[in-house]
């Protein structure tokens, strides 16, 4: 049995990413803008309002976060609410 389908809000967003360090993510950016695509890069997890905002505005929204530099135990506090955040678009 499937599960039931959610209908996405109106966004333009192609790809959203967490990337574990800041220069990681500003690196992903660039290599999407190199080939055309328009992005939005947060350092840190934005409100949800701010978050629509840039998915309906780009291709490709990132969140950097710190999770490289965390002992393991606190990676998953770190990048649980990031990927809900884009989940949720």
């Amino acid at each position: 049995m499937s599960e039931p389908t959610v209908p996405l809000a109106a966004t333009t967003m192609r790809v959203g990413y967490y990337g574990d360090d800041f220069t990681g993510s500003v690196d992903v950016l660039l290599q999407f803008a190199r080939h055309g695509w328009s992005g939005r890069l947060f350092v840190g997890v934005p409100d949800a309002e701010r978050l629509r905002e840039a998915a309906s505005a780009h291709d490709v929204v990132g969140i950097a976060g710190i999770a490289r530099s965390l002992p393991t135990a606190r990676i998953e506090a770190e990048v649980r609410p990031a990927l809900e955040a884009l989940r949720a678009l």
